[in-house]
């Protein structure tokens, strides 16, 4: 090859290495600069990343990260974490199903926390809104009136004569005159009633069967004719004649009275800012949620919801559960 033929390419290889250097477009991996703190990859951690992860980590507690060491230490942990985040990417780890679920359960909470929350933080419930609502409601705070019963009971057996169950009721009126024999401080049935009563639970603290309040929709283990005969006492100490149902024979004393207990605004009040607030953040959640169904383009394929096999047996008709008892409130125990 002619020596000129040769020197002339190696000028021109020269000149296109020298352009390409100067011209050939750079790198896309950052550069540490006056906001970037460190580069990891393609990834970066700026210097607000670093103060938010001093915080984080009890940056604001005197004496901490006030060394380059400590500062030094923190950093290394977050290069190690995202040189580990990078490389989990990479492998597709986050795509992975239990991942993805707590991304997405991740990103709901912080939508609602953006979206939601600061209105449910904006929502005030006024005074004049407490007071409407305690003149409105205002049975609901007293204590209502209740009364402390004393027992003694006579079972009698079913197949009793009328002469025995006379004899017994007979017997009732003369513990009844010994009531008044008792120590004038004790209002309930004392050693009386551990000697004639046949009710066991009762007859050993004076036959005290506990308080009772007025209610027609409450019910008791007692008799209603009991209860009636309580509440028809006027003062501690009374006894009723003796009165008879159809589980036996019995006398009732009262042996305290508590008169409605009426409580004030200032007392409730906080109660009912809550019961209110509360009860304005669920109608402002439902509201939330219904605009978004309302708004989202939803098809549900009824039919195949239908045809989706139960991942168990059915029920047997013994293995059916009863629904729960109601208690007093209308409320499940």
């Amino acid at each position: 090859m002619n020596k000129w033929l040769i020197v002339i390419l190696m000028l021109g290889s020269g000149w296109v290495g020298w352009y390409l250097a100067t011209h050939w477009p750079e790198s896309e991996q950052q550069d540490v600069t006056a906001d970037v703190l460190a580069v990891v990859g393609d990834s970066v951690i700026t210097r607000d990343d670093f103060i938010r992860q001093m915080s984080h980590r009890g940056g604001n507690r005197p004496g901490q990260y006030h060394e380059l060491k400590q500062k030094k230490f923190l950093l290394d942990f977050m290069i190690n974490q995202q040189v580990m985040f990078d490389d989990a990417v990479a492998k597709g780890f986050h795509e992975d199903e239990s991942v993805q679920k707590i991304y997405r359960k991740a990103t709901v909470d912080k939508y609602l926390e953006e979206e939601l929350n600061k209105k449910l933080q904006a929502l005030v419930v006024t005074d004049r809104e407490i007071k409407q609502h305690f003149n409105n409601n205002k049975t609901v705070y007293e204590k209502p009136a209740r009364k402390r019963a004393a027992i003694i009971a006579k079972i009698i057996p079913a197949d009793v004569t009328a002469e025995e169950k006379q004899q017994i009721k007979d017997e009732l009126e003369a513990i009844r005159n010994q009531v008044n024999e008792l120590d004038g401080k004790t209002k309930h049935f004392g050693e009386l009633a551990l000697t004639h009563s046949d009710d066991r639970s009762s007859r050993y603290q004076g036959g005290v069967i506990g308080w009772f309040v007025e209610n027609p929709k409450r019910s008791y283990k007692w008799d209603r004719t009991v209860i009636e005969a309580l509440f028809s006492l006027p003062e501690p100490g009374d006894v009723s004649p003796v009165l008879e149902t159809d589980e036996g024979l019995f006398l009732v004393r009262l042996v305290a009275a508590e008169q409605v207990e009426e409580k004030t605004l200032t007392q409730v009040s906080s109660g009912i800012r809550q019961q209110l607030l509360k009860t304005k953040q669920d109608a402002m959640k439902k509201q939330f949620i219904t605009q978004l169904i309302e708004g989202a383009d939803i098809n549900i394929n009824q039919q195949m919801l239908a045809d989706i096999d139960p991942l168990n047996p059915a029920e047997k008709a013994d293995d059916i559960k009863p629904p729960a008892l109601p208690v007093d409130n209308g409320g499940t125990p």
